[in-house]
């Protein structure tokens, strides 16, 4: 198809003519450097003054020339009710097979719904073999948790149209239930899975296994790796807790450290989902708080009553952003 190299081939590295001098400031990039690796960045080698090529994910090869077959996902969140003001997610983007099978390749999205609702995240999938089997066939399950928990909440499924095409761009629109996702199923699921139903298509189930668990129906036993106060959902993917970040959940975010919590007045601190900015984060402030670091008092009415006023009515109405009547 154009994407994939026909066989494996070395191709030689060339050397830099003129070699680096050390503490010495380049003040231009060579054209040719930058062309090498194509979609990549040229990295000089110390010793052997050589040239190595970092490739995104969509590409790859000695000087990423090659496209891995991938699908461009673009997804967008929707919370229709007010009462995740404060709560923090973590999605959870995986391909699985025809059987329900969990591939190893996998995104995760860091989702505060009244900071990211209007925000459209962007990210790649790569199939497990290259090229990809054409007999197997593909779709994407994405888990949702809250992260301050690691609680399961929904999951949702999207079909892979056109599955013969080596690149699928895919987009679309998750509205966040109101409550977690609990419908029964009879689907077996052994004794350490959950049945569980997508939420965007009833008919289809899947086993929701426990941690140290894997297989179709939570029938296969496994090694973690991931920290202890994390999530285990497969033997390659663990889900951090809100101050852990890494592969196996094991660096942490210092700061939003107790310490040093860059939120005042017991403001909830949350990292920025950046694994190259480690010093962005999010604050979530009390009701009498506001401010990017909670550091700004909100104004205050109080309001008190005489007896005698309280005595000779029986409805007191109040206008708080909202018209709303008591009864006395």
């Amino acid at each position: 198809m154009g994407y994939l190299p026909k066989i494996s081939t070395n191709i030689s590295v060339p050397t830099i003519s003129k070699p680096i001098q050390e503490n010495k400031t380049i003040n231009h990039i060579d054209s040719a450097l930058i062309s090498h690796c194509h979609r990549g960045i040229p990295v000089l080698t110390d010793r052997k003054k050589t040239i190595k090529c970092f490739c995104p994910p969509n590409y790859f090869g000695s000087q990423c020339q090659w496209q891995n077959q991938r699908i461009s996902l673009t997804l967008q969140l929707h919370c229709p009710s007010t009462i995740y003001t404060n709560v923090v997610f973590q999605l959870l983007i995986i391909i699985i097979d025809q059987d329900g099978q969990i591939l190893p390749y996998h995104e995760q999205i860091t989702y505060i719904p009244n900071r990211d609702c209007n925000t459209k995240f962007n990210i790649y999938l790569l199939y497990p073999d290259r090229p990809k089997s054409l007999s197997n066939n593909y779709s994407i399950r994405i888990d949702l948790y809250e992260k301050t928990i690691l609680n399961y909440w929904t999951s949702w499924f999207i079909s892979i149209p056109f599955q013969f095409l080596p690149v699928n761009r895919i987009s679309t629109q998750l509205i966040i239930p109101e409550i977690q996702n609990n419908d029964l199923c009879t689907l077996s699921c052994g004794e350490y899975g959950k049945c569980r139903r997508y939420i965007n298509n009833k008919s289809s189930f899947f086993c929701q296994c426990d941690q140290g668990y894997s297989g179709s129906q939570c029938q296969i036993k496994s090694q973690c790796n991931c920290s202890n106060d994390s999530f285990c959902f497969h033997p390659s993917i663990c889900i951090c807790p809100l101050n852990k970040f890494g592969f196996y959940c094991h660096l942490t975010h210092s700061v939003c450290q107790s310490l040093n919590n860059s939120c005042q007045h017991n403001g909830l601190c949350i990292p920025t989902d950046d694994w190259i900015n480690l010093r962005a984060f999010t604050c979530f402030c009390s009701d009498d708080y506001s401010g990017e670091r909670c550091q700004n008092k909100n104004n205050q009415i109080d309001i008190h009553l005489d007896e005698t006023i309280i005595s000779n009515n029986h409805f007191i109405c109040i206008l708080r952003q909202k018209f709303s009547c008591l009864k006395i």
